[in-house]
């Protein structure tokens, strides 16, 4: 590429053995249709059969530029890129519902990963509770803290424990979640798990599906609390 206004300085020639310049161009762009818009109204022609799809949504161009440069775009199609399921769904809107699409905007938007909603939940105890195994990696991911704790001192734990979250207590006992954490009443999450499966913990799963749609089989959280128990001890064990 020439920029006959402002030549360049010769460069260092022990690792790098031509003048010529760069031959080829990598590109990623946020809109694949947008950009091929743009190279047509210039009068680009695109090489080849492109764009292409090259996995996912991800489609691939590729032209010259005038100086004979290959130019590579690589990028989502709007018509097919990934969206949130709710466009307008806030933070914790996402950490409820699972959203990992939204949840990702927020935090590249700088949204602090360890905010609390109304100075009591916090995103990675509401994806946890609600069984969000993707979006609570994703949060982990980001910095968040595993072991805070609400209002009543209850943790992501304690919520995933009661419910018989299997793969999410796995997550975070994966992430150094704390099992002896206790909650103002004093029950830590192997308590949360512990107590035997009848009708007082069935009508609390109930009330938690009916109140705050947690959206959880009592079959699943009945075979699922075992299970986590057992998770549990073993790391209290070590």
């Amino acid at each position: 590429m020439a920029f006959p206004d402002a030549p360049g300085a010769k460069p260092d020639q022990r690792f790098i053995h031509s003048t010529l310049g760069f031959r080829y161009l990598t590109l990623f762009v946020n809109d694949m249709d947008a950009a091929v818009e743009r190279a047509r109204k210039a009068k680009i022609k695109l090489s080849g059969r492109t764009p292409a799809k090259v996995g996912g949504n991800n489609l691939l161009t590729v032209f010259k530029d005038p100086d004979g440069n290959f130019i590579e775009l690589i990028g989502p199609s709007g018509n097919n890129a990934e969206r949130p399921k709710n466009a307008g769904a806030t933070f914790f809107d996402a950490a409820r519902t699972g959203d990992v699409v939204a949840l990702r905007q927020h935090l590249a938007n700088g949204q602090d990963v360890n905010a609390t909603q109304n100075g009591n939940v916090h995103a990675i105890g509401l994806a946890a509770l609600f069984g969000h195994v993707e979006a609570v990696e994703l949060l982990i991911s980001s910095g968040a803290n595993v072991n805070q704790q609400t209002k009543d001192g209850g943790t992501a734990l304690h919520g995933a424990s009661f419910l018989g979250r299997t793969q999410v207590v796995a997550a975070l006992l994966q992430s150094g979640a704390d099992v002896s954490i206790r909650n103002d009443n004093g029950i830590t999450p192997l308590d949360e798990c512990g107590a035997p499966w009848d009708e007082t913990v069935r009508n609390k799963v109930k009330f938690l599906n009916q109140t705050i749609k947690v959206n959880v089989k009592e079959e699943d959280v009945e075979t699922g609390r075992p299970i986590v128990l057992e998770m549990l001890k073993k790391v209290q064990a070590k």
